[in-house]
């Protein structure tokens, strides 16, 4: 897990925690807390060695589904749902954020996407270049 939003008792770390406690308590050593002291290129290829990805964060999904990593996001705005879309990946991969009110119903959340991890991973990587070619209009003339 990676944080960003440092405001205390209200940021990304604190949530994260919580988050990584409940996930070990049900299955010990999954969930991995990291400092935020790594680069972009560190991250992506973290993403790469990883089974799934839980964030609220853009850049961290799309870091996750371009090296070939599911994720499920913790949708605070409606800007995941089109990131899922380019991969051709169900809409509920995308949580609201108020579903972290609710421990029991993101726990069954995140097990369903799991679950599904292989299925998404073979939608991921059959439209990888569809969207590198996509996302490389955004730096052309």
């Amino acid at each position: 897990m990676h944080w960003v939003n440092t405001r205390e008792p209200f940021g990304d770390r604190a949530v994260l925690t919580k988050l990584a406690s409940a996930i070990n308590a049900r299955a010990p050593g999954r969930a991995l807390h990291f400092v935020p002291k790594l680069n972009a290129r560190e991250i992506k290829r973290l993403c790469e060695s990883l089974d799934f990805v839980i964030t609220g964060r853009m850049h961290l999904a799309i870091a996750a589904l371009g090296s070939g990593t599911p994720a499920l996001c913790i949708a605070y705005q409606q800007k995941f749902e089109g990131l899922l879309m380019h991969f051709n990946l169900p809409g509920d991969l995308a949580v609201p954020a108020s579903l972290l009110n609710d421990p029991a119903s993101m726990a069954s959340r995140i097990a369903k996407a799991v679950a599904g991890k292989d299925a998404q991973q073979r939608s991921i990587r059959s439209r990888a270049k569809r969207v590198a070619k996509f996302s490389a209009k955004n730096f052309s003339g």
